[in-house]
């Protein structure tokens, strides 16, 4: 049995918005599920096709913006799931993921979190100032993580992946978390390249009991770099020829304090380079 539904607005219901179960095919585009007790979207079904596009899974009361659970192949589009009281969205074990261009902001929980020996990619999607976990990934699951920012997180990671995964990250922004920007621990492979994980509480990148992997870190800009240096070099040459003057004191204290900044300014620069 297909289910197909379009424009659909489900709010302030005393369980969830939508619910599905023994469909082989299941579609909800546009659709929105507000503000319900339970869950916005909870989809039951093995082996099923679901496609969520352009929808709105907000501020449900007690669990998740959208649950789908176990061994579905799963396609998440321009969708917002946020201030849920659990997940923005989650893939329960076995699932296929593909999560792209969706904001998973501000839940008590995690913004997206996937289950055991689930597989897939996460692209382009924000999950900043969740509760936990910008994204979380757990028990095996093999998942690509590209494109995304998980800043904020209040008690956790921007990223966390735990037990055996495996995939990459690539090219995300994950600053201001509580604990780490990247989080890695247990037996696990990840790839990080091209990462921005700046002025985490802890760690900029951590890999914790046995975890293993690849950073590579971005490139400083190199205009940027002789621009500084070259500043750095004449205001050297001015501060020396003030020295050398009688000239009012002050400016030579003046200068002392440019080349201070500018060597702060640096020091600065250069934590996006460093791994704790």
């Amino acid at each position: 049995m297909e289910c197909v539904l379009r424009q659909v607005k489900c709010y302030n219901n005393k369980d969830s918005g939508i619910v599905c179960v023994q469909s082989s095919s299941i579609e909800i585009i546009k659709s929105s599920c507000n503000r319900n007790t339970q869950f916005g979207i909870y989809c039951d079904v093995k082996s099923s096709d679901i496609v969520v596009d352009e929808s709105r899974c907000n501020e449900n009361l007690q669990y998740d913006g959208i649950c789908i659970e176990h061994e579905s192949k799963v396609k998440i589009t321009h969708s917002t799931c946020s201030k849920n009281n659990r997940n923005g969205i989650l893939c329960g074990t076995k699932s296929t993921v593909a999560i792209i261009n969706c904001h998973c902001n501000q839940n008590t929980s995690r913004g997206i979190a996937i289950e055991a020996e689930s597989k897939g990619i996460i692209k382009n999607t924000f999950c900043n100032h969740n509760e936990e976990s910008g994204i979380f990934c757990y028990d095996n699951s093999t998942i690509s993580i590209q494109l995304c920012t998980c800043n904020h997180s209040v008690h956790q990671s921007g990223i966390q992946l735990k037990k055996g995964c495996k995939g990459t990250v690539l090219n995300c922004d994950c600053c201001h978390n509580y604990y780490c920007g990247v989080y890695c621990v247990g037996i696990m492979q990840v790839e990080i390249k091209g990462c921005k994980c700046l002025l985490n509480k802890r760690h900029e990148i951590l890999y914790r009991e046995k975890s293993r992997g690849s950073v590579t870190q971005p490139q400083r800009k190199q205009d940027d770099n002789r621009f500084f240096d070259s500043l750095k070099f004449l205001l050297s040459l001015f501060h020396v020829f003030w020295r050398h003057t009688d000239l009012i004191n002050k400016w030579t204290q003046i200068l002392k304090a440019l080349l201070f900044i500018l060597e702060y300014i640096q020091q600065r620069r250069a934590l996006g380079k460093s791994i704790h």
